[in-house]
C-alpha cells in the first residue's frame, strides 16, 4: 500500500477535525445534500486547525 494515506493521530488538532464530519455528515447525504461542500469545509477546519496549532508552536 505504497500510496495509502493515514489519519494524523498524533496530531493534537485532529478530535476537531474528527468531529466536524460526523456532526455534518447527515446533511451532505440526504436528498439535495451536498457532499463536497461537507469535505471542502472538512479541509478548511483541518487547514485552520493546522495553522492555529503551528502559530502556538511558534510562539
Amino acid at each position: 500500500m505504497p500510496d495509502a494515506e493515514f489519519q494524523p493521530v498524533g496530531r493534537s488538532t485532529r478530535p476537531k477535525v474528527r468531529d466536524a464530519p460526523r456532526r455534518r455528515i447527515g446533511a451532505a447525504v440526504e436528498p439535495g445534500g451536498d457532499p463536497r461542500a461537507l469535505l471542502k469545509s472538512l479541509q478548511r477546519t483541518a487547514g485552520e486547525a493546522e495553522a492555529a496549532r503551528s502559530a502556538n508552536d511558534a510562539g
